[in-house]
């Protein structure tokens, strides 16, 4: 027969979501420092459903695409707790590799009743979630945060006047995260996606800028669709100059020793599994 007493005092849980030291690194290394820094100076019904919302480039330091036009963000709406944020796809830009979508202008969302765009099949799991798409074209994935003034720039690309990269895809992807915030307030479960350079951009910083704005109660997926988060690492040109030119290495936070961008993004992705107790992420 047993006999004695059982303590009822209950047991500690752990952390939800992004652990609190995680996010003072972040906070540290400046990732999160453009937030609710901008706001768009118009919003326009472009039909479907679509709002298009247009920044000011604050005289050049605003969100910008990379030669240097107004950058834009889509947003149509669904059920309020349910949220899509997709970043498009496209090449990238350094020096002397001009590849990279230009302007957002001309990067309305794709055309409707398409695949995820269909907003009406049942066999589109997205089919009744708000959402919010990103354009591309900062060059530097989403994550960049730099200006390089380069003469050859503009010829490449048939804009003789455009001698400066304008690297702003911190600043973008930030302006877009407020939209939604401000847009979809009560989102409680959100996936963040993209495909090429926009699946990159979603495995980087844009799920730290999402449970900073959101917090750790949202069920957060994060989906890259052929987003190259390796590299060559024999390709040492171009990854110096990737380095250099977008100076996203600046916003790695400290304890993750092996983020490094002259090497793979890999060791930021297992960061934040790492320190994310609820996160789900899919490649």
């Amino acid at each position: 027969m047993l006999t004695g007493s059982v303590s009822s005092a209950p047991k500690s849980k752990a952390p939800r979501g992004l652990n609190q030291e995680a996010m003072e690194e972040l906070h540290d290394s400046g990732v999160d420092k453009y937030i609710g820094q901008y706001t768009p100076v118009s919003s326009t019904d472009v039909g479907d459903g679509w709002t298009k919302h247009t920044f000011d480039p604050y005289g050049g330091n605003g969100p910008i695409c990379v030669a240097g036009t107004p950058y834009s963000v889509f947003t149509r709406p669904g059920i309020p707790s349910k949220l899509l944020i997709l970043e498009q796809g496209g090449g990238a830009c350094w020096q002397d590799f001009y590849n990279c979508n230009v302007l957002s202008e001309a990067q309305e969302p794709p055309a409707p009743d398409v695949g995820i765009w269909d907003f009406n099949s049942k066999d589109n799991p997205f089919a009744d979630y708000s959402v919010v798409y990103m354009p591309y074209c900062d060059g530097s994935v989403f994550s960049g945060d730099n200006d390089v003034f380069d003469p050859a720039f503009g010829p490449a690309i048939g804009v003789p006047t455009a001698v400066v990269r304008f690297h702003r895809g911190l600043r973008n992807q930030t302006a877009g995260m407020d939209i939604a915030k401000a847009t979809f307030p009560n989102a409680s479960k959100i996936t963040v996606a993209g495909s090429s350079a926009g699946g990159v951009g979603a495995t980087g910083f844009a799920p730290f800028l999402v449970r900073v704005l959101y917090g750790n109660q949202t069920y957060l997926i994060v989906f890259n669709d052929a987003g190259p988060v390796t590299v060559n690492l024999n390709a040492t040109d171009d990854i110096n100059a990737r380095a250099a030119d977008w100076q996203i290495g600046q916003f790695y936070p400290a304890s993750c020793t092996d983020c490094d961008d002259l090497g793979q993004t890999t060791p930021l992705i297992m960061w934040r599994l790492d320190n994310d107790s609820t996160i789900r992420e899919a490649f």
